[in-house]
């Protein structure tokens, strides 16, 4: 059996080594808990690629810009510009409500479906359609 690490691209080792990398940079210039804002970072064609969890740490993380090339430069990462972006709220699924609102049924729809079924041959389908016309214009 492979072991987990031939199993792995050597793009993403990449990846996750810049990452590393990346992160350490940005503690030595920013506070600590800086780093929990992170969410991802990414190197792309000499493009740095953040995503922050909020929007307040971004005009911070701006601030830094040039000073983050710079040490980067230093660590043997190039890096040209950088783009920040913010990930989106997460939004928790809610399962719908248990009462949902009976649709009105209007007699216009039972005369449509009426209409319908009338200009067919007589079949299953025909005889349906009029059964489904008539409970339609009983409701209305």
């Amino acid at each position: 059996m492979k072991k987990f690490s031939e199993l792995v691209d050597l793009d993403i080792k990449q990846a996750v080594h810049d990452d590393r990398k990346i992160k350490q940079v940005v503690a030595q210039i920013m506070p600590p808990e800086s780093l929990d804002h992170i969410q991802f970072c990414r190197l792309e064609n000499r493009i740095l690629k953040l995503t922050l969890d909020n929007a307040s740490w971004l005009a911070r993380m701006r601030f830094i810009s040039r000073q983050l090339i710079d040490e980067l430069g230093r660590v043997g990462i190039t890096v040209s510009d950088v783009t920040w972006h913010v990930s989106p709220e997460k939004i928790s699924a809610e399962p719908r409500p248990k009462t949902l609102r009976k649709r009105a049924r209007s007699q216009a729809s039972a005369s449509i479906i009426a209409a319908t079924a009338n200009d067919m041959e007589p079949d299953d389908l025909q005889r349906a359609l009029l059964k489904i016309a008539d409970q339609l214009g009983r409701r209305s």
